[in-house]
């Protein structure tokens, strides 16, 4: 298997039509390691609840003619999943060798179609930075829109009503002290309590993006083929606010705009500069522009001030504002060699 992407697939939906009948199947699939052989085995659980030591839950729905199935494939059978498979192929490879334990037919390429995939990235930024890295992401503008920061801090998202994709970025220290498994023998607890101290030490940041099936149709990335990994992961790169963010834009509150609008090209004459710069100190102000202008009007400064991370149709949050990523390293995380070795049992099912 190769895991030398710092990308990887945390998601995939995947369903196919049939010519001839198949078997109706409607279950959830739960999936664990057996205490006594190690190996992973898997229970039908019908819409219940299932408690174990650690379990991941696959959704498979046949209803004779269409065959659906979606969940992390890369989780399976793993206390965790803090990375994963790389590649859509692999995870097709579990998929199918799931639905052969249960009589059902394999998914085939050129037929079936991914209807939902989410690929994800993990940097490091440092303990002490993770709050503050959280907030100065959530400023950045993804396609259009600025991101939204919770109430906690640790977690902000972008596109959360949208039809085509949603993303988001979070702290995954305070993800994995919340879902840790009560339920865990000696050996199970000192892996995790151990790994949580690496993601705290690390100050593990995640960003995530769900590329929904609009998206996709709309990009041809739907009909399931070989080697279309990398498609989708350039789809994530173009929206990486982390990667992609202009990072000699800094705006500290109450400076004026006029030097950067210039700077930057975005206005031609300081008059100009100067106008856009009146409308920013009302917006930071608290002013609703809205009702000072045309919604054409609004909609044209809107554009031009988003060249700088500005959104005036987001309420102003000056605590973003003053934030750079000047001060701070960021550096994409890789799986190693002994995390594999520890977190991996779904290699278990078989080669690659």
């Amino acid at each position: 298997m190769d895991f030398n992407n710092a990308e990887f697939i945390d998601w995939l939906s995947v369903k196919q039509s049939f010519n001839d009948l198949i078997p109706v199947f409607r279950s959830s699939i739960v999936f664990k390691i057996d205490d006594e052989t190690g190996e992973t085995v898997f229970q039908k659980d019908c819409f219940g609840v299932h408690e174990g030591s650690y379990d991941t839950r696959i959704n498979i729905l046949s209803d004779g003619l269409t065959l659906y199935i979606s969940g992390n494939p890369s989780r399976i059978g793993r206390i965790d999943n803090v990375f994963g498979l790389t590649r859509i192929e692999q995870c097709i490879y579990v998929y199918n060798n799931i639905l052969s334990r249960l009589g059902l037919p394999s998914l085939e390429y050129g037929k079936a179609e991914i209807t939902r995939i989410d690929i994800t990235k993990n940097y490091a930024v440092g303990t002490k930075n993770v709050d503050k890295f959280i907030r100065s992401v959530s400023s950045s503008m993804m396609h259009g829109q600025s991101g939204y920061l919770y109430s906690n801090g640790k977690t902000a998202d972008w596109f959360r009503n949208s039809r085509h994709m949603y993303a988001k970025i979070y702290c995954k220290y305070t993800e994995l002290l919340l879902h840790k498994k009560s339920k865990l023998n000696v050996f199970e607890q000192k892996y995790y309590n151990d790994l949580l101290k690496q993601v705290q030490d690390v100050g593990l940041c995640r960003l995530e993006i769900e590329f929904k099936s609009k998206l996709l149709k709309a990009k041809g990335l739907t009909l399931l083929r070989c080697n279309m990994t990398a498609e989708i992961i350039n789809l994530f790169k173009d929206r990486n606010v982390i990667e992609n963010i202009d990072t000699s834009i800094s705006i500290p509150k109450n400076q004026h705009i006029v030097e950067l609008l210039l700077e930057k090209e975005i206005c031609k004459t300081k008059s100009s500069a100067n106008h856009y710069n009146t409308i920013y100190q009302s917006w930071l102000n608290g002013h609703d522009l809205k009702a000072n202008y045309s919604k054409a009007q609004f909609y044209k400064i809107r554009k031009k001030l988003l060249l700088i991370n500005i959104d005036i149709s987001e309420k102003c949050n000056a605590q973003n504002i003053n934030t750079s990523f000047k001060t701070m390293e960021v550096i994409e995380l890789y799986a190693s060699d002994e995390y594999i070795r520890n977190s991996m049992p779904v290699l278990r099912l078989g080669k690659f």
